[in-house]
């Protein structure tokens, strides 16, 4: 499991390179320094690809607390990106 220690102290090399959470989820550390949280996922027997935030300064993307939308879009079987 990825913590966040980790992820913050993750730094670029000279290749990309992921660190790897659970479920897909994954931490992109790029050479020119940004990180990216990005979740691999499958739907239709299709694998899908996701990018859900930059971190600036946060580590782990939060979980969303309530309103209406579901924590992940993607696990109702459609997706928005073509």
């Amino acid at each position: 499991m990825l913590t966040d220690v980790k992820a913050r102290k993750a730094a670029a090399a000279e290749k990309n390179f992921k660190l790897a959470d659970e479920k897909g989820l994954f931490l992109l550390v790029r050479p020119n320094g940004p990180k990216l949280w990005r979740m691999k996922y499958r739907i239709a027997g299709k694998d899908k690809l996701r990018s859900l935030a930059p971190t600036p300064k946060s580590a782990r993307p939060r979980r969303a607390s309530g309103g209406t939308r579901p924590a992940r879009p993607f696990a109702t079987g459609t997706t928005r990106a073509r």
